[in-house]
């Protein structure tokens, strides 16, 4: 139902903003938000939940900073490429083709912004999906909003992709960080803090 009201009313924009197409990106974000209703949510209020209500801003600020981080992501090594200029960006979205350095900086950009997300914020485990989720879902927002020029084709297929692969990703990075952390205040704690 979501899906045909957000379709209905990219039907009645039909209007071009030099060759973004409104419905494509509409029509993924109704897909993300389907995601972010089922998933993020739940996430959210069970993180609430096991934290305290005392934790409110702390959770919302973890939350768009992971949705933040997500997004800088996309934007800072995949929105460009050597052979493409900003100008030709804005007109034909993301490039489709991606130097391997521009991977592995968008990779380490990832790893490193969940690794600083977790120490800051992750004082539970339950922050860890919601981290990963939320982390994700700012990644695939951005890369809607790169893929939404021409004519659909599989775009909605990577979009999806990468928000199952970026949000396992971030998972694992950031359980693993959690983990290391409250395995060295455990030692900490039963050494007497040496």
């Amino acid at each position: 139902m979501l899906l045909h009201a957000t379709s209905l009313l990219a039907s009645q924009t039909p209007r071009q903003f030099d060759g973004f197409q409104l419905s494509s990106f509409l029509g993924g974000m109704a897909f993300l938000g389907f995601f972010a209703v089922i998933f993020g949510l739940p996430f959210f209020l069970i993180t609430l939940k096991v934290t305290g209500r005392d934790q409110v801003a702390r959770l919302f600020s973890g939350t768009a900073l992971s949705l933040v981080a997500g997004m800088f992501s996309t934007i800072a090594w995949l929105s460009w490429s050597r052979h493409r200029s900003l100008v030709q960006t804005l007109e034909f979205g993301f490039p489709n083709y991606y130097e391997v350095w521009q991977v592995i900086g968008c990779g380490l950009t990832v790893i490193a912004l969940s690794v600083l997300i977790t120490l800051k914020f992750a004082n539970h485990f339950m922050w860890i999906p919601l981290i990963a989720f939320f982390f994700a879902f700012g990644f695939a927002t951005a890369f809607t909003a790169g893929v939404s020029f021409g004519p659909p084709s599989q775009e909605g297929i990577g979009v999806f992709l990468s928000l199952i692969g970026v949000s396992i990703s971030v998972f694992l990075i950031s359980g693993v960080t959690f983990i290391i952390r409250e395995n060295r205040n455990l030692r900490s704690q039963a050494t007497g803090g040496r």
